[in-house]
Order: C-alpha cells, then structure tokens, then sequence
C-alpha cells in the first residue's frame, strides 16, 4: 500500500515539473527536442549524482551533464550571435536601408552597406556558426547512441 502512494506521489510531483516544459513545446521546430532531451537528462543527471549507487556514477552524470549542455546549446542557438562577436568588434553592426524597388512600387528592398572586407568576414561567421552547430548536433546524437543504455544504475 505504502509502495503505490509513494508511485502516485512521484507521478505527481513527476507532470508538474515537466508542466512548464511541456507548455513550451511547439511542434514545428527541432529546437524544442533539444528542449525535452535538455530538461530529460537534467533530471537524469540529479537522480544518478544523488542517488546513483553504480561504481561509476560520478563519470556517468559528468557524460550526462555534457550532453545536457550541448542541448541547451542546440536548443538556445547562440552559435550565429557567439561567431559575430569579433566582426562586431572590428566593424560595428551591419549597415543597411531600405528603398522602395523599381521594379515592384508595392515592396521595399534592403541595401546592405558593407565593405568587401565586411562581407567576407560576416559570411566566414556565418559559415562558422553552421558548422559549430552541426558539430554540437554531431556529438550530441553521437553520446546519446554510444552511452544511453550505459547510464542508468
């Protein structure tokens, strides 16, 4: 009797910190599975760090908390703001206006006002910032498919 009011409390207790994370899914963008394995392996993590009895629970939760954090990453997408760091610093903020286009009087179009040198160095960061989020998504798919059966006590 003891044992299923004890399971009734820990479902419980279970969907309502899983409530806030579930009112901001949305079904249309990747970045909201990143949400669900981040909040998913957090949980995992406190449960293995506390009360993980395994020889090796210390090195399995720190495998954990790495994968966490690369789908907090992927989930956050800062990897484009995070690449054009230095081009802000040595340019400023990208330049541009709008002009009413010729060809359509109805639609505006946007002049970027930008150096060579400027351009180059906007779209090496924008290029960087794909391939530092496809390498996040690489090791994050990658740790899930090599450790996930290993993780649990």
């Amino acid at each position: 009797m003891l044992t299923k009011i004890k399971d009734k409390y820990y479902l419980i207790k279970n969907v309502i910190r899983w409530v806030p994370t579930i009112w901001k899914l949305r079904d249309w963008d990747a970045e909201y599975l990143y949400l669900l394995i981040y909040k998913h392996l957090s949980h995992v993590e406190d449960c293995l760090r506390f009360n993980g009895y395994g020889a090796n629970a210390v090195k399995k939760t720190d495998k954990i908390r790495i994968a966490k954090n690369l789908a907090k990453r992927l989930y956050d997408k800062d990897y484009l703001d995070n690449a054009l760091i230095p081009v802000k610093a040595k340019f400023g903020e990208i330049k541009y206006k709008v002009e009413a286009d010729e060809k359509m009087p109805i639609w505006n179009k946007v002049v970027f006002e930008e150096t060579p040198e400027e351009w180059k160095a906007r779209d090496r960061a924008y290029r960087h910032s794909e391939y530092m989020e496809q390498q996040d998504r690489k090791m994050l798919f990658d740790m899930l498919n090599k450790y996930i059966n290993r993780w649990w006590d």
